[in-house]
């Protein structure tokens, strides 16, 4: 872990964007002009911050509702920080501008004959592709103005054990929350291999944090309960890192 501190290092926001769909409007996906803020004048998505404590998906219903008036379900991870939801029409069938403040006004876009990329926020912009665009599953995407997700992972694992890594590679991510120990992470899972030009055996580097590395064979059968709660998940959804493929 990093030796700076909070006041010393910006941390990341966690926002949720929600592709929404409906089926009154077939093959399109609901979208706002910004205004007043990052990405001013371009479409974006329905979302907003995720709150301490939140899941994904209480948070992309929460903001949809609170931006556009519109209640969604079917909500399924698509990529990071976004969900796809559809339009539950027992509600409310359309979108209200519910925060003109910050989005000049919510429209329907045919997802096939979408506006050029250039005219979407960012995050959306990343997301639109030609082979990404077919039925709305998605890549893995990071969006950083600093840091990329390999950089962390070589830099955090290069201070706490002196190993350096090569090879990286995304694996999954995971909203962690355990509320009885007021702990909240969007857990980012890497993979790497040590590079052994340059160190072939970790050292504990932060002993204060870590009594010691050592390596687990990875069919060990280790009780889950002596795993923390973030790498317990992880291995219960059944990811093996010597598998190249994962379902």
């Amino acid at each position: 872990m990093s030796k700076q501190t909070e006041t010393q290092r910006e941390r990341p926001k966690v926002g949720v964007g929600v592709f929404v769909t409906s089926e009154d409007h077939p093959n399109c996906v609901l979208v706002g002009i910004r205004k007043g803020s990052s990405g001013s004048g371009k479409y974006a998505l329905p979302g907003g911050h995720l709150e301490f404590g939140e899941e994904w998906e209480d948070c992309g219903f929460r903001e949809t509702l609170e931006e556009t008036g519109l209640r969604i379900k079917n909500t399924r991870f698509a990529t990071v920080g976004n969900g796809i939801g559809e339009v539950d029409t027992t509600f409310r069938s359309e979108p209200v501008n519910l925060e003109p403040d910050k989005c000049e006004g919510w429209q329907w876009l045919d997802w096939d004959n979408f506006v050029h990329a250039h005219k979407c926020f960012r995050p959306l912009e990343l997301v639109h592709s030609e082979e990404e665009k077919q039925d709305l599953s998605f890549k893995l995407v990071f969006v950083s103005n600093r840091e990329e997700w390999d950089e962390c992972a070589i830099r955090e694992t290069e201070e706490e054990t002196g190993v350096r890594l090569k090879n990286m590679k995304s694996v999954t991510v995971m909203n962690c929350i355990i509320p009885e120990e007021n702990y909240h992470y969007i857990e980012i899972f890497m993979q790497g291999e040590v590079d052994t030009t340059i160190l072939r055996e970790p050292k504990n580097m932060e002993p204060e944090k870590c009594e010691g590395w050592e390596w687990l064979h990875w069919d060990d059968k280790i009780p889950l309960d002596r795993f923390f709660r973030p790498l317990k998940m992880f291995i219960q959804n059944g990811y093996n890192p010597f598998k190249t493929e994962q379902h």
